[in-house]
């Protein structure tokens, strides 16, 4: 969320485009591009990953989610797991201690644009649920382009970088810098026993946005440390608290601590607070390590009875499940219908608020609420504002510059 709020900033604020000033020998500019030929290397393979990210909501709480991730020619899988934990007097997560929790599991056939998914907002339970009126599992089915959240995960590990003018696609850092209005080398020095050189990054920006970069110098570019400075004073520090040998003799992050400075006018007297910390449990290209590779589609399954919103259709419906998606029990459009169909089956009383239903729950118009506004709505008007506001602001300073 940190590094979503920079980058919003930056593009509202995104102001005439002035020739680069980009000023690094050549030793400097082979250090990132090799930076760059990492992430391109395994984003050409087939791998799988798996991430954890720890961040503390505020005194009390410790939210920790683990993100896994398969990844190969054609379809692309993810599997999103979050638990908030209680903090125990260490200022650590009471695993005993479990406030709320919710998982996540998607596949995406990236050639039919195919995706399935499924969703829970508590503990993922160890056996399937034997009744589609009882389970909390929603799932959803439609045809979307996934090829964007491809390797979304190895942005959590700062291999690839967001893309600020799309939002949606991941870049090289060696790319991310051609973004800057200049890049210029600031020397040589060490950071936890590496010699690094440094760099510093100044963005279009009114708010004098910089970033300093601490590139190791006999790991590939691995960046072992970036600064960003708002208005002259440091904001934010990234720290690589640990290295993971990706292929022999060629490094990514295996431990990134992101941290907020709080007294950013005193430097003598710093105080640096974690906001997240992102760990790198897993990485292997070789499919026979990978868990459930042996298995369709990496083992990714609809829960068996579960209410599955179908997006293929116009308009969409919601079909109450028993073993996979073709065993269907039940199709209905509103909600109440699913609650009479629930109470008929149990011999519970049918709720007085509940309409008939038909044997197959046909489409009625009668039966479409139209006085519920959509979700998505409020959402929308909000990045139309946003949008709005930024084509002002950058028509505005277009016309006085």
């Amino acid at each position: 969320m940190l590094n979503f709020l920079v980058c919003l900033t930056c593009i509202l604020f995104i102001g005439p485009a002035d020739e680069l000033d980009h000023d690094l020998p050549e030793s400097v500019q082979h250090l990132i591009e090799q930076n760059a030929e990492v992430a391109r290397r395994i984003t050409s393979s087939a791998y799988f990953l798996q991430t954890r990210m720890t961040s503390p909501h505020n005194d009390d709480q410790v939210l920790v989610a683990v993100q896994s991730t398969w990844t190969a020619p054609g379809e692309f899988r993810s599997s999103n797991s979050t638990i908030t934990y209680a903090r125990n007097d260490a200022g650590l997560a009471d695993e005993d201690n479990i406030l709320s929790s919710g998982h996540s599991s998607a596949h995406t056939d990236l050639n039919t644009r195919l995706r399935r998914g499924w969703g829970t907002g508590e503990m993922l339970p160890e056996t399937d649920c034997d009744d589609p009126c009882t389970c909390k599992v929603r799932g959803s089915i439609g045809l979307v382009d996934g090829s964007e959240r491809v390797h979304s995960n190895l942005g959590l590990l700062e291999v690839l970088m967001l893309d600020w003018e799309t939002h949606k696609t991941s870049i090289t850092l060696a790319d991310f810098l051609t973004t800057a209005s200049e890049v210029r080398y600031k020397g040589r020095d060490q950071m936890d026993g590496h010699w690094c050189a440094i760099v510093e990054v100044k963005y279009y920006s009114d708010n004098d946005l910089l970033q300093t970069y601490w590139f190791d110098e006999s790991r590939n570019g691995l960046v072992l440390c970036r600064e960003t400075w708002f208005d002259g004073k440091l904001s934010t520090r990234m720290k690589c608290t640990r290295a993971h040998e990706a292929f022999p003799g060629v490094f990514i992050p295996g431990e990134i601590s992101v941290f907020t400075i709080v007294n950013a006018d005193d430097p003598t007297n710093e105080v640096a607070e974690l906001n997240n910390k992102r760990e790198l449990v897993t990485l292997s290209f070789s499919p026979d390590e990978w868990p459930h590779a042996g298995e369709k589609d990496f083992g990714f399954r609809l829960m068996p009875n579960s209410i599955v919103h179908d997006r293929r259709v116009q308009p969409n419906v919601f079909k109450a499940i028993g073993k996979d998606i073709d065993d269907v029990l039940f199709t209905f459009y509103r909600s109440h219908e699913l609650e009479r169909w629930c109470a008929e089956r149990s011999g519970r009383p049918v709720p007085q608020s509940s309409v008939p239903i038909n044997s197959i729950s046909r489409f009625r118009e009668d039966l479409v609420d139209v006085s519920t506004p959509s979700a998505y709505g409020p959402a929308v008007i909000v990045a139309m504002i946003v949008i709005a506001a930024g084509a002002t602001l950058l028509f505005y300073r277009r016309m006085r510059g």
